[in-house]
């Protein structure tokens, strides 16, 4: 059963070190996707699911952690 699902743009749209000279202008965005986040999981859900662009898929752990450095910013 779906319990709450949160819709929320792609990472070089909410990453101010990629959103060049559209930061300041994104903040609103960036924090309605926190706060949709927030409520997300303050549902409590079994799982997470992501869904992107992209040839890959896959299942990682609680406490995975990633990297943007394919999008030219080390972060």
């Amino acid at each position: 059963m779906v319990s709450a699902i949160a819709f929320c743009p792609s990472p070089p749209l909410l990453v101010p070190e990629l959103a060049a000279g559209a930061a300041g202008e994104l903040d609103p965005l960036r924090a309605a996707c926190r706060e949709a986040v927030r409520r997300l999981l303050a549902a409590r859900p079994d799982q997470v699911i992501v869904i992107g662009t992209g040839s890959g898929s896959g299942r990682f752990p609680p406490g995975s952690t990633g990297t943007l450095a394919g999008y030219g910013v080390p972060v």
